[in-house]
């Protein structure tokens, strides 16, 4: 429970407030342009009747600003959507909304058609300005969270690195100043990171009043003495939020780089009570889902099957045992996409344009279609629809030589879809595969139905963008 506290008041909610804020005005500016088209069409008094009189599909409207707008990522929910460096993608996606709007009046709201162009037009540079507005006010007013960094051990250092996003990624918490007792040495090393020495320990409750801080950053290698633990206690009952150095830089980057993670603790976190009970919870959501599935891609999974049959040679679907929760190996089926002879001498890493594909399997790359045969997967249980993709035991061995701890991400049962597919996607070099594995990393500890949702609607963007290889 004390979990999802701390991540309710977690230093997000300026950001998610200034989403909700573009959101709304978004849906503003195609009521005004509309409005403002239909009284330049047919003055202000009867277009205010003809506005009032298909308000309703007016409102219809704002429906594929959103739709396209979140499918290009234009509602982040972890940073502000910059403007001033994504105009270009702000456009284009604009111009896919709005010939959905076009197809949408001359279907079903012909009367208004003929001031259609023009409407849009006028909402297009409405967008554009509220964009421009809701950045240069996130600049201004969204960061962030004043935080001090409590205690010090060599080697925090590399959380610092882990937390220096890209500029775009404005991250909703600003680490002022470190308070402890901090080596000569070790507080040079801290100045090169922006983070000076503010004092000892005593000196915490007047800093947090002066500083206005609202969250306190405790290093992992904290002492912990008692001085220091009364303090804290008096910082949190005047509501100071308080949160590990480690999990910070989870939260901030949604990954654990393997190089940081604390084995012991992410095996607590998986022998919890609550993911046992979110687990048997899965279980159900899963069979739902899949059932509801297998009735739905019935009869494609059919034509599917005749097309691979005829248009190439070999078996219809693929099988290849993959290694699934807790090291079992298992299974898994698709359908097939490369060439019957692909997988002869060494087995390989799937790449980006595989000449080993199929034209047709090209297809159900993109469209992700040949994924079907693993509903059987998830029925029998060895898969979930959101986890880490397995893999083979071979490539796991390999890897585990080369990133230390990779197993850890059998902590968990395989998916279909993952955190790590729907942020990177493709893993076919060593750095990538590492920062994949990362992403699976965060999941494996962070498993609960918030952040499946976020994947299964992560992953339907995909599937309509078609971005499978």
């Amino acid at each position: 429970m004390a979990k999802s506290v701390q991540r309710k008041n977690y230093g997000f909610a300026r950001v998610i407030f200034f989403k909700r804020f573009s959101i709304l005005l978004d849906g503003a500016a195609v009521l005004f342009g509309f409005h403002f088209a239909m009284a330049l069409y047919f003055g202000a008094a009867r277009a205010a009747i003809i506005f009032q009189e298909n308000l309703g599909f007016l409102v219809l409207l704002t429906g594929p600003i959103f739709l396209v707008f979140y499918l290009a990522d234009l509602y982040p929910r972890y940073r502000y959507f910059d403007t001033l460096v994504r105009v270009i993608p702000l456009w284009k996606a604009m111009a896919y909304a709005m010939i959905l709007q076009l197809i949408l009046v001359h279907t079903l709201c012909p009367a208004i058609a003929p001031i259609t162009v023009t409407a849009i037009f006028f909402e297009g540079w409405a967008i554009t300005l509220c964009k421009l507005t809701v950045t240069v006010l996130a600049r201004i007013f969204g960061p962030k969270d004043r935080a001090l960094l409590i205690g010090y051990t060599p080697g925090d250092e590399r959380y610092f690195d882990f937390l220096k996003l890209r500029p775009r990624l404005t991250v909703a918490i600003k680490i002022i100043g470190v308070i402890g007792h901090v080596k000569e040495h070790d507080n040079k090393a801290l100045e090169q990171h922006g983070l000076p020495l503010l004092g000892d320990y005593s000196r915490l409750n007047g800093i947090i009043s002066s500083e206005k801080i609202s969250t306190l950053v405790i290093s992992p290698g904290y002492d912990g003495h008692g001085e220091l633990q009364k303090l804290l206690m008096i910082a949190s009952q005047q509501g100071v939020r308080m949160i590990m150095l480690d999990e910070l830089c989870a939260e901030v980057t949604q990954k654990i780089p393997y190089e940081l993670v604390n084995k012991a603790e992410l095996l607590a976190a998986c022998l919890h009570q609550e993911r046992y009970a979110w687990i048997k919870k899965k279980r159900v959501l899963d069979l739902a889902l899949t059932l509801f599935l297998c009735a739905l891609l019935l009869l494609p999974a059919i034509l599917i099957a005749i097309a691979i049959k005829v248009l190439s040679r070999g078996p219809v679907l693929y099988s290849q045992l993959r290694v699934g929760f807790r090291g079992e190996e298992f299974r898994m089926y698709k359908f097939r996409t490369m060439r019957a002879d692909a997988e002869k001498g060494e087995a390989q890493l799937a790449v980006k344009n595989d000449p080993r594909v199929t034209s047709f399997g090209r297809f159900l790359r993109k469209t992700h279609l040949d994924e079907i045969p693993q509903l059987w997967n998830i029925l029998v249980g060895e898969m979930s629809f959101v986890g880490p993709r397995p893999e083979r035991r071979s490539f796991i061995e390999k890897l585990e030589k080369k990133i230390p701890q990779y197993a850890l991400r059998l902590y968990t049962k395989p998916g279909i879809t993952g955190w790590a597919q729907v942020v990177q996607g493709y893993a076919d070099t060593l750095e990538s595969l590492k920062e994949k594995f990362s992403y699976d990393l965060y999941y494996v500890k962070n498993m609960e139905l918030a952040l499946d949702v976020q994947i299964i609607l992560s992953t339907v963007k995909h599937l309509l963008l078609a971005t499978g290889q």
